[in-house]
């Protein structure tokens, strides 16, 4: 049995927290935008949003699910391993800094929590216990103020990249906003104690300080840290965003160079050697990123074992309706086989008509959204107006390429629609960004626009 978590004597200080943590947000921001009220605004209703789908998030685990699933287990381990850094500073801090194995582990205050999960190849969740162990000291062994606190620290990096991809686009700003700030899915299990809220937020860190030291060329100690800093999280926690990134960026960034040659004769002459350099540059890279991971990352023989393996897994009798299948495959070509199926699982489903449950409503009516509005791109748009808008900004290519590749591999390894929705939140803003965007150029060319923008 759980202890509440939501009581009438815990709610007045989870309000506490709440005007805290928007008080500091609002003293912060009336100063740096000082003279932009708009993104002043848009700064505090976004963080309203973090924290209370942070709260849902909870209230949906704690009242419908009753703390099934992963979340609670990271939950009480972080509170735990808090506990260790008021009775043995020392130890707690060997463990979050990832300083234990088995030579030193007998130095380590096990009084509260004991570091096996280290030791026993466990380092996905491991690395949870640690990352969340530093807002638990200040949680009070409470789920929903451990979560207003992660979710204050994480939107600073929400915002942050909101603001990159702004500044690239700065007549978008709505359309921007409600892509990486607004979608349902999105806001639910990045706002909450899972692996889905680090990822999704490093992996965005990621992106912009890679921008800022290879586009930006800012190649200074402060940025080459926060980047190493957040590929550690990525890695520590799921390896495989790291392979899409990276593919994604420099595809972006080769592609920029090739188009910065006006000849356009020059420009076929050389995309060839573009595309072999990129070829051989993305394959040495997935080879040592693999080689680093090891185990089902070491090949994509390997990878593809392990996707199967997950996936035959998950659409097991015992998840209770929840699974699909897009077909079996044993090896690569099986994979390409199936890949097709796999982008369409991991980009619209669950479709509306497959939905079982209350809780997996928002997820197919916000696919379904998606899916009418790719429609419209394709059929309406067409695909010779939204080439030409891709190639005015190749920040979409990079939007596509992490986009397709992503939903792939969480096509082919998942097959249970509850793991489907969250697996895929990185990629998400990113689609209905560039989705969203193309509609509404489109149809401010036709005086009829989606969202129209204050300038």
């Amino acid at each position: 049995m759980h202890n509440e978590q939501l009581t009438l004597f815990t709610l007045p200080v989870i309000l506490v927290y709440i005007l805290l943590i928007v008080f500091i947000y609002a003293i912060v921001g009336r100063t740096i935008y000082a003279k932009d009220k708009k993104l002043y605004h848009l700064l505090i209703f976004g963080l309203l949003i973090k924290i209370f789908g942070g709260i849902a998030f909870a209230m949906l685990y704690e009242f419908h699910y009753r703390w099934a699933g992963d979340t609670f287990y990271y939950f009480r381990n972080s509170c735990y391993l808090a506990k260790t850094f008021w009775n043995s500073p020392l130890s707690y801090f060997r463990i979050l800094f990832d300083t234990v194995d088995a030579s030193n582990i007998g130095m380590i205050d096990t009084t509260y929590y004991n570091p096996l999960f280290r030791l026993n190849n466990a380092s996905g969740i491991y690395s949870m216990h640690r990352f969340t162990s530093v807002f638990a000291i200040a949680g009070f062994d409470n789920y929903y103020l451990i979560s207003i606190l992660m979710n204050g620290f994480l939107y600073l990096l929400n915002w942050k990249v909101f603001r990159f991809v702004d500044k690239m686009f700065p007549n978008h700003t709505k359309i921007t906003f409600i892509a990486f700030m607004c979608v349902p899915s999105v806001i639910l299990f990045s706002s909450g104690i899972m692996k889905d809220a680090y990822v999704y937020s490093f992996s965005g860190m990621m992106l912009l300080y890679l921008y800022r030291l290879f586009f930006d060329r800012q190649i200074g100690v402060g940025n080459i840290i926060k980047l190493l800093f957040s590929v550690y999280v990525v890695y520590s926690l799921k390896p495989y965003v790291l392979f899409a990134l990276f593919l994604a960026f420099f595809v972006w960034f080769g592609f920029t160079y090739l188009y910065k040659v006006k000849n356009k004769v020059l420009r076929v002459i050389i995309l060839p050697i573009v595309m072999v350099v990129m070829s051989v540059v993305a394959l040495y890279g997935m080879t040592t990123l693999g080689n680093m991971l090891g185990g089902k990352y070491a090949s994509v023989d390997a990878m593809v074992e392990s996707a199967s393996l997950s996936q035959y897994d998950l659409k097991q009798d015992y998840y209770q309706g929840q699974s699909f299948d897009i077909g079996g495959y044993d090896d690569v070509n099986g994979a390409v086989s199936v890949a097709p199926l796999a982008i369409i699982a991991g980009l619209y489903r669950p479709f509306l008509w497959e939905v079982r449950s209350a809780a997996m409503l928002f997820s197919g009516v916000e696919n379904f959204v998606l899916l009418l509005i790719s429609i419209y791109v394709i059929l309406v748009v067409g695909l010779k107006k939204t080439y030409q808008l891709i190639n005015e900004n190749l920040f979409f290519l990079y939007c596509l390429i992490f986009t397709l590749l992503l939903a792939c591999g969480v096509g082919l390894s998942t097959s249970n629609f509850g793991a489907l929705v969250r697996f895929r939140i990185p990629f998400v803003p990113y689609f209905f960004f560039i989705l969203l965007y193309i509609s509404n150029v489109y149809r401010k060319s036709k005086n009829m626009p989606l969202v129209k923008e204050d300038h």
